[in-house]
Order: C-alpha cells, then structure tokens, then sequence
C-alpha cells in the first residue's frame, strides 16, 4: 500500500495505480482517502489520464516560460523563486529533499513567503517533506498568472 500512496503523492492517476497494482479502484480509494486523513498523503489523484493530449512538449515548455515570467512580474521573484513558486503552483507540493541543497530551497521559500505576503498567499511548510500552497491560494495564482500573460 505504501507504493500506492507514493505514486498517489507524485500524481499518478487512481485508475493507473489500481491497474498497476492490481486493487479494485474502490479499495484502493478508500485506502487513499484513509492516508490522507492521517497525513499520509496530501492529495487525491485524479481518477484516470486525460483521454488524449493534444498539446505538444514545445508548447508545454513555451507555456511554463510564459508562466515563470508572469510569476516574476507578478511577485518580484528571482529566477530561482519563480521556479520554486511555479513548481509549487503546479504540483501539489514540493519535496525538498528531492533538490541538491535543501538549505538553499528553505532561503528561497523564506523570501518567496516575504513577497507573497502581500497578495495574502500562504506557502504552508509539511513536516517532513516540504512545502505547498493550500488549493485556494494555488486557484489566485492561476488566475493572476492569466491576467498577467494577457496584459503582456
């Protein structure tokens, strides 16, 4: 069951993970959802892939450029900040044992929680595995990060 809460926590689909690890789907949400009342897990999965991807990676990477900048302009961030912040925006949480020099991820996100005070958004610290932003603060950014692309 751990596997399964690991690949639930990197954002495997629940209908993947059941086929991977052969639990009926039922089960293995209910198993989930016990992880995450516990602290286990941050997040459910989503139930299944997107039936198909149209987008290209060259769009998906000119997306996140467009993205970084916005962030940038929107908040002041340096390169390395807006990264943090767009990995944060992006995924349910950061790990910060997963980067070289977790010190240096724990100065970024001070200054990141400096200069998003202002706008009131909070990057919430996770015992033991790092940081993420409550989903309504993820919701502001998204649309902040649109308004912003839309202006330039």
């Amino acid at each position: 069951m751990d596997v399964a809460i690991r690949l639930a926590d990197e954002g495997v689909p629940l209908c993947v993970i059941a086929r991977a690890t052969q639990i009926p789907s039922a089960d293995l949400r209910v198993h989930l959802e016990a992880a995450q009342e516990e602290g286990r897990l941050l997040e459910l999965p989503e139930n299944d892939w997107p039936p198909y991807n149209t987008r290209s990676r060259r769009t998906v990477a000119e997306d996140r450029g467009a993205q970084a900048v916005a962030l940038r302009t929107i908040t002041g961030a340096t390169r390395a900040e807006a990264g943090l912040l767009q990995a944060l925006v992006t995924s349910s949480s950061i790990c910060r044992h997963g980067y070289k020099s977790p010190g240096a991820i724990d100065v970024h996100i001070h200054y990141l929680r400096r200069r998003l005070a202002p706008l009131g958004i909070v990057i919430v610290s996770v015992h033991g595995h790092g940081y993420r932003l409550k989903s309504e603060d993820r919701a502001r950014l998204l649309v902040m990060i649109e308004r912003a692309r839309s202006t330039s």
